[in-house]
């Protein structure tokens, strides 16, 4: 009996032995096993490596130094582009005094054409009331005046700018009154080519000097006509008065004429031979004084209009001598005047402190003197 229980007491000492040595056998194989391969989406993640800083989620770098800021390249400002030319075509008409349509006419008209940043003028013709011309497709367009049955015309419409249409355009135009200029060379009677008009400051003009230098040429008004040959058939001028005119030719000097645009005129003016040019020397205790230079011309023993008239600019002390330099005087005698604006009178009166004459020669210069003593 007591060897059974040592057996059973042996064999139980035995088993649990057993599963001891079998559970810490099992715990270190799988500690010590190796790891399954790896497949599918872990397998892919495995590749790609670490993860990439989105734009939400930007790296140190990135966040250490923001993006620079450059402006847009600005194209070079260029003039638009005058396009393709296309037609330009339409019907003139001419507006009777009575306010009837005279169809058919024939002549030409003046048309400024503004395109690729610049404006051209061209002469369209008009044949038997029609008219055809090219033009940029992108341009602005002005009908000017015209000439149309020998008459000088005027066109009312279209009125102001306006741009290249396919339909026909309807010019309405008027008749304005006639000026006409013959421009003569003196002495041969020849007609002149090559005449300029212009709108002038007056029958005097009105030169600055300054001393010691050659006066300034007046400011140009509107040219009218330009390297036209005699008789001069005058466009429409817009004016509500009468305006004066300077007409020009090369190797001439220039004559001015008193124009009224409103009535219609026909005038015949004689244009010498340009003299070269004129110096004046003005000197004496007086001499301050002066404050302008008045040239005239004198032919038959009648004064013209004022050819020339010069200021100078007030200096203390005074240049000795006080010089005027004049061009553009006729080869005929002139009178010339120092002068003096009296203030003291109502509405100022210009007075003579010296005078002379002198005659001047085609292409030649030439000096006067002329003295003031004081006052």
């Amino acid at each position: 009996m007591r060897s059974f229980a040592t057996f059973a007491v042996a064999a139980l000492a035995l088993s649990v032995t057993g599963l001891a040595w079998w559970l810490l056998r099992g715990a270190g194989a799988e500690r010590s096993a190796p790891a399954p391969p790896l497949s599918g989406p872990e397998l892919q993640t495995e590749r790609q490596g670490p993860a990439v800083p989105t734009q939400d989620e930007p790296d140190a770098a990135t966040a250490e130094e923001p993006p620079r800021y450059e402006a847009p390249r600005q194209p070079p400002l260029l003039p638009p582009a005058a396009g393709a030319p296309v037609t330009l075509a339409g019907d003139v008409f001419v507006e009777a005094p009575d306010g009837t349509l005279r169809t058919h006419p024939s002549g030409s008209f003046r048309l400024d054409v503004f395109a690729g940043g610049e404006t051209t003028t061209r002469e369209v013709q008009v044949e038997l009331g029609q008219f055809t011309t090219l033009v940029p497709s992108r341009s602005t367009l002005w009908i000017v005046d015209g000439v149309l049955e020998g008459q000088p015309t005027h066109f009312a419409k279209p009125a102001g700018p306006f741009e290249p249409r396919p339909d026909r355009l309807a010019l309405v135009g008027r008749a304005v009154p006639t000026n006409r200029l013959r421009v003569l060379a003196a002495g041969t009677g020849a007609d002149l080519v090559g005449v300029t008009v212009r709108e002038a400051e007056g029958p005097g003009g009105g030169a600055e000097a300054t001393d010691g230098g050659p006066g300034a040429a007046p400011d140009a008004g509107r040219v009218f006509v330009t390297d036209a040959a005699s008789p001069v058939l005058l466009p429409w001028i817009p004016s509500v008065r009468p305006l004066w005119i300077e007409v020009a030719v090369p190797g001439y000097a220039p004559a001015r004429v008193l124009l009224d645009p409103r009535r219609a005129n026909e005038r015949t003016l004689e244009l010498s031979p340009c003299a070269g040019r004129l110096t004046v020397h003005v000197t004496g205790p007086g001499r301050g004084r002066v404050e302008g230079l008045v040239v005239q011309r004198v032919e038959s023993a009648e004064r013209q209009p004022i050819a020339a008239h010069l200021r100078r600019a007030p200096a203390n002390p005074p240049p000795d001598p006080v010089v005027f330099e004049v061009d553009g005087l006729a080869a005929a005698q002139h009178i010339v005047r120092a002068t003096l604006l009296d203030r003291a009178t109502l509405g100022g009166v210009v007075r003579d402190l010296a005078r002379g004459e002198i005659t001047l020669q085609v292409a030649a210069d030439a000096r006067l003197d002329l003295y003031v003593p004081a006052p």
